[in-house]
């Protein structure tokens, strides 16, 4: 489908009106839709240029009261108009023809060739459309580059700045006048040798730089930038080296104070962690203590179980101490040091009790990690005092595996069994009211069987 064209204004500067009437019919004959008017005095001329809008001008070269260079001079000079401009005459020589053009005209025809005239003014309407849009990409490019808040730079090949925004000559300290004898490699080189060499390297095989430099303005400031680099064709046909530069101190001041409290705020975890195990060691002391005026064997070993349970929490806070992140533990270590806390406790050394961990990969937060360690204190203790009363050697098995949504804990031993109907009915015992507590703190799934001793399963949330 043929494209429709715009109707146009345009704007007929002829005194004698059968000649008018010909440039319309031929206009019309192209097929342009248009509204015109016709002038012929200077007057009439500068009263519809400063009134109206107009497309093309089409203009006879010699009248009595006025004529095409005036007319030019007018539009061109006087009132800064891009407006396209085709002299017609029937008398014009080459000459005069190409002094028009030095002075503005965009074309020029013979009255007898006003076939011409159709084709003439769709290039000079399409020229002037390309000279728009151009001239508004410059003023979109010109006003970026002007009021961009980072610094921008066109130089050589070599580095020499041929132009440089406001902010660029503001952050470097250049003025207007100097521009042209800084070079920006070698203020580059003025902090770090070899960086201007770094950015020309990477130009070369890349095309392109991006990275963080600190370089010295012409002052001697040092100054920390971004810096992003790229090649560009100019309009001679030699190439130019664009550089847009940011001053990130603010920012690397920023890091630097955050860096600083967070090893501050590290350090007060640690400490409190610390503090925390400490607290915990005194309250297990105070109970063995106290245990110590005890004679009852029943009531020792509630003492101890409580101990167990205090070194359990404590053992976390310790290792949270001793490590470079404060969110996870490792499980397996975990695990392995409440073993060796229990045995020191509770277990009776005339047994041979043997423990099997398999835990290992397994990382957990302090929320899991705590309470899953309570579940596997309670469930060592009560099957070594429990599960081998006429035994005098055992096995006991600890696994945990992360799967993508849960952990999988697995307690078992090979004792004499255990009644499943204990953990569902919340029996009084002290160690089944924990752990049944626990599963629920966890929201965990619990699953417990007797053949050939005790089983246990969890499936524990990840999150």
């Amino acid at each position: 489908m043929k494209e429709k064209k715009r109707k146009l204004n345009i704007l007929i500067v002829e005194d004698n009106p059968d000649d008018a009437e010909l440039v319309i019919l031929e206009l019309r004959r192209r097929g342009f839709e248009f509204d015109h008017k016709i002038v012929e005095t200077e007057a009439e001329f500068l009263t519809v240029l400063s009134g109206e809008r107009w497309d093309i001008i089409i203009c006879d070269y010699s009248m009595p009261s006025f004529d095409a260079l005036r007319a030019l001079e007018i539009l061109r000079t006087e009132m800064e108009l891009d407006i396209p401009f085709i002299l017609v005459s029937g008398t014009v020589g080459e000459e005069a023809a190409v002094e028009a053009m030095r002075n503005g005209a965009d074309d020029y025809l013979m009255k007898d060739n006003l076939k011409r005239l159709g084709v003439a003014a769709e290039r000079e309407l399409k020229s002037h459309e390309h000279r728009k849009e151009k001239k508004w990409a410059e003023q979109k490019y010109r006003l970026l580059f002007e009021n961009s808040p980072d610094g921008v730079l066109l130089c050589n090949e070599d580095g020499w700045i041929r132009e440089a925004n406001n902010s660029a000559g503001s952050l470097l300290g250049i003025s207007e006048q100097r521009i042209s004898e800084i070079n920006f490699y070698e203020l580059l080189e003025t902090v770090k040798s070899g960086s201007g060499n770094e950015v020309k390297k990477s130009l070369k095989e890349h095309g392109f730089f991006r990275g963080e430099l600190n370089i010295k303005n012409v002052e001697g400031n040092e100054l920390p930038i971004a810096l992003s680099a790229g090649l560009l064709q100019g309009n001679n046909g030699r190439r130019l080296t664009s550089f847009i530069f940011t001053d990130i101190s603010d920012r690397i001041e920023t890091q630097e104070k955050l860096k600083s409290s967070l090893q501050e705020k590290q350090v007060l975890l640690s400490e409190v962690h610390h503090r925390v195990k400490n607290n915990m060691a005194i309250i297990s002391g105070l109970l063995y203590m106290q245990s110590q005026y005890v004679d009852d064997p029943k009531a020792q070993r509630y003492f101890r179980e409580g101990m167990s349970r205090i070194k359990s929490m404590a053992t976390v806070h310790e290792m949270l101490y001793r490590s470079e992140t404060f969110d996870r533990i490792d499980f397996g270590m975990y695990i392995r040091h409440l073993v060796d806390l229990i045995s020191e406790s509770i277990f009776d050394h005339l047994k041979d009790i043997q423990i099997e961990i398999d835990c290992s990969g397994i990382t957990m937060n302090l929320n899991k990690a705590i309470p899953c360690g309570l579940i596997v204190n309670e469930l060592i203790t009560n099957s070594y005092l429990h599960a081998y009363d006429e035994a005098d050697n055992g096995k006991i098995e600890i696994k945990m595996r992360e799967e993508p949504e849960h952990y999988i804990l697995d307690v078992k031993d090979d004792g004499q069994g255990f009644d499943p109907g204990q953990l569902k009915d919340k029996s009084e015992s002290m160690g089944m009211m924990i752990i049944n507590s626990l599963v629920n703190q966890l929201k965990a799934d619990i699953d417990v069987s007797s053949n050939n001793g005790t089983r246990i399963r969890m499936e524990i949330p990840a999150e």
